[in-house]
């Protein structure tokens, strides 16, 4: 990969300057750049509400528990805790004002700018580990960074760009665990800091729980045998981890509430009201026809976050598979793991899903893998019938590359590259 580092010197500069101009110019409140889709400002403006919080009263007088409709020097009666997710992101935003003194939103979101840049680098590490192909390695990373994806999320205050940094270090060390020798001192080092990342994730956001414990088992099953490829020693370790981080959560919500009594019932609303099952029906409506729309609208996902749109990603996957199947096995077999591990948070909390476009971004690592993998594929298959003279191919190619560069730029390039970054220097 030593031949990309000035692409990627460069790649740096580029998505560094739209995440400082982002940080400046574009603040949480601002409806278009920071939609939900570009961002998600409305949960940054609940961070700020923590973080203020925490920097007036310090961390503990809410039992680090985020505080939702605070403002500084602002009344502090009828304020009400958000405790249906895990609250580490929001601690880590209070704490960083604590430190520097500070509830600038700027200043608030230079912190995850500069562990954004880790996460820059850990996606090339991560698909240099997975190819074998360099340069399909390299192709897939690029379309990750220059993704809204990614550069949406960079100064993120809420868990975006926390949750994103953990799954990739995750996958990588599940990654090298299996690539690692079986008896080796490696091998245990990396399921200890697996395991440790597993009690933070737990405390970042329930759907890395998912997304993990689905890679976690999918991996097994591709290297175990029998009852290990789902109770292997590294899947009771890791589970417990989870256990035991999303019992921290809860323990603090008991110290907030005052009773485990309390804490429970808090937890059964939340589950009723994500899984679909509360009484009301105008907020948790979804019917058989949501749930026969949930493909279409993971592949509209997609396209709004990736440079790949969402049906080309399924072309480009069969493309994959054909070659895989023969060629990597196993890489195929990670492939489909991280499918089932992308989509398994639409499975398990429907009505958040349905409600959540960035649920759609659990699939990124896959996007990555198959869009690189395809789009190689496709480039061959497109030379070879351009070399036939033969009119329908030549047609039906222009009209999927038109297809593609034009998603590519009104979804992603135009907006993120230009109206939601650059532009506002001129506003």
């Amino acid at each position: 990969m030593k031949k990309y580092s000035r692409l990627k010197l460069v790649f740096l500069i580029f998505y560094l300057s739209i995440a400082f101009i982002r940080a400046y110019k574009v603040p949480a409140t601002d409806d278009t750049s920071r939609s939900f889709l570009n961002g998600d400002g409305p949960s940054d403006v609940n961070t700020l509400s923590a973080t203020q919080y925490f920097h007036d009263f310090g961390l503990w007088e809410s039992k680090l528990r985020p505080i939702m409709g605070y403002s500084s020097g602002g009344a502090t009666t009828d304020l009400k805790a958000y405790t249906h997710s895990p609250a580490l992101p929001d601690v880590i935003s209070g704490a960083w004002s604590l430190i520097i003194d500070s509830t600038n939103e700027f200043h608030l979101r230079l912190l995850p700018i500069l562990f954004s840049v880790a996460w820059f680098f850990l996606i090339f590490q991560l698909y240099q580990s997975l190819i074998p192909n360099p340069n399909i390695a390299f192709l897939a990373s690029t379309l990750l960074v220059f993704s809204s994806y990614f550069l949406a999320w960079t100064d993120s205050l809420h868990l975006h760009m926390w949750s994103e940094l953990f799954r990739f270090i995750f996958a990588y060390l599940l990654i090298s665990f299996y690539k690692s020798d079986t008896t080796s001192a490696q091998r245990k080092l990396y399921a200890l800091t697996m395991g440790l990342l597993a009690v933070f994730m737990a405390n970042t956001g329930l759907h890395l729980l998912t997304f993990s414990s689905a890679l976690v088992i999918g991996f097994s099953m591709t290297h175990q045998s029998g009852l290990k490829k789902i109770f292997a020693p590294v899947n009771v370790f890791l589970g417990l981890c989870f256990v035991f981080g999303l019992f921290g959560h809860f323990y603090f919500n008991k110290l907030y509430f005052g009773s485990w009594e309390l804490t429970i019932k808090d937890l059964w609303e939340a589950f009723l009201f994500r899984t679909n099952q509360c009484e009301n029906a105008e907020v948790c409506g979804l019917g058989w026809k949501e749930f026969i729309q949930f493909p279409l609208i993971i592949l509209r996902r997609i396209e709004r976050y990736f440079l790949i749109p969402g049906p080309a990603i399924v072309v480009f996957f069969l493309l994959m598979r054909r070659k895989l199947k023969t060629e990597n096995p196993v890489l195929l077999s990670y492939a489909w793991s991280l499918l089932v591990a992308g989509l398994f948070w639409f499975a398990i909390m429907p009505q958040h899903a349905w409600v959540h476009h960035f649920t759609g971004r659990d699939v990124a690592i896959f996007v990555g893998l198959t869009g690189a993998y395809g789009l190689t594929e496709y480039a061959r298959i497109l030379k070879r019938d351009f070399e036939l003279q033969k009119l329908w191919p030549k047609v039906y190619h222009s009209l999927f590359v038109f297809y593609l560069v034009g998603m590519a730029l009104t979804q992603q390039a135009l907006p993120m590259y230009w109206r939601d970054s650059f532009a506002h220097l001129f506003k």
